[in-house]
Formats: C-alpha cells, structure tokens, sequence
C-alpha cells in the first residue's frame, strides 16, 4: 500500500509507525492488559498516515477540532472486534479516524466526537463505518474552510448523511437513530401480530404499526 493511499494532500502525510504502546499506556486497569492482549494478537501494525491540522491543510483553526489524525491499523486476521477499536480511540487526544487492512480489504471507521461542558473532545453517538472500501475511487475528500468543517464533513461522508458541520451531523445521526428505534418497534409488533389469533386484537395491532410508519415517514423526511 502507498504512503498515500486515500489520496490526500502531500502536506497531510505523516506515515510513521506507531508502538503498540502507545495506545495501552494510557489505559488503566485490567483493561490495560486486555487492549494490550488485542494489539498483540490481532493488530500487525499501526501507522499514523496523516495529520489534518490548520498547519497542513492551510486552513482556519476550529474552534471544536484542532487536528484529526488518520491511522492505518493492519489486522492478523478477521473478523475484528471494533468495541477495541473504540476503546483506542477514546484514549486519544483529538478525533481519528481508522483505515482497517485486511484480507485485501480495508474499511473505514470513524468514531464522532464532539466537546462537552469542560471542553474535552468526547465519543458521541454510534461508530460510522463503510467497509471494503476501493481506494482506487478516492473514498474520502477534504473539504471545507476550517477544521470544524473539515471533521463535520467527514463524519458526513463516512455515515453517507452528507452533513458539513458537527451539530448537522449529531442532529441527522439523531433522527436515523429514531427512524431506527421505531423500526424495531414496527418488527416486534409484526411478529406479534403474527402470533394473535384473536381478529380485533390484530386489528389493533395493525393501526399501531400504521401509525409507527407514519412517525418513520415524517422522520425520514427530516433528514
């Protein structure tokens, strides 16, 4: 794989490996060993591939991200356990985003932060994932004139929401999510529609999951 396999400015490039240890030393307790036992037995190789900062992208400096960094994690083997991956990421700085090598595929994961009330960068919301990605295609671009933008913007490439802020993100990601909810609640009251025998009861059932697709078609409309 090249130095640049996703395309981005040369500017961007950092393309150093990365001890193992630099991720497990931050974490404490017996889940130290347990990522450490992960990075050992699953991850090949880290390497950090890219910083995207005001310095190199020549952009105005945000005022949520500062830098987002860009690392290459090549796997042993598959399938891979992404709640290691959180945890890796949670222990960093600034937001990442991770290119997963494997079996000749590679993925793209990306876990959304945003500040809380003290200021600190924190995981927010669901992992955004797009696999077997084909590098080839340039999968990701960088766009926008701060880094603000430039993370809101990937956060909506990578969820294929096509947001270009933080807050458009964490709002449409919000509004999937109860399009989500509800459409669990539509299978469970089918599959128990399923299961009653009684005619009225079923007609009931019926109206509530009409009444279900309505609130998901009005969502739906919101995003």
């Amino acid at each position: 794989m090249s130095n640049n396999p996703l395309s981005l400015p040369e500017s961007t490039i950092v393309d150093c490996n990365v001890p193992k240890n630099a991720f497990y030393k931050r974490e404490s307790g017996s889940r130290k060993n347990a990522l450490r036992n992960f990075l050992t037995d699953s991850v090949e190789e880290i390497r950090w591939l890219y910083k995207l900062h005001p310095s190199t992208l020549h952009l105005a400096v945000g005022t949520q991200v500062e830098e987002i960094d860009i690392f290459l994690c090549t796997l042993k083997e598959a399938p891979y356990d992404t709640e290691w991956l959180r945890r890796m990421d949670a222990l960093m700085p600034r937001p990442s985003l991770f290119l997963i090598a494997y079996e000749g595929c590679i993925d793209l994961l990306i876990f959304p932060r945003s500040r809380n009330a003290q200021g600190a960068m924190v995981q927010t919301g669901r992992m955004e994932q797009q696999i077997g990605v084909d590098l080839m295609k340039s999968p990701i671009s960088i766009v926008g004139y701060s880094m603000d933008a430039v993370y809101g913007n990937l956060l909506g490439q990578l969820s294929q929401l096509g947001t270009n802020t933080v807050e458009e993100y964490l709002a449409k990601s919000d509004l999937r999510d109860q399009i989500h909810t509800l459409r669990k609640k539509c299978d469970t009251l089918r599959s128990k529609m399923r299961k009653e025998p009684q005619y009225n009861r079923q007609c009931e059932i019926r109206r509530q999951i009409r009444q279900l697709e309505n609130e998901i078609k009005r969502v739906a409309d919101l995003l």
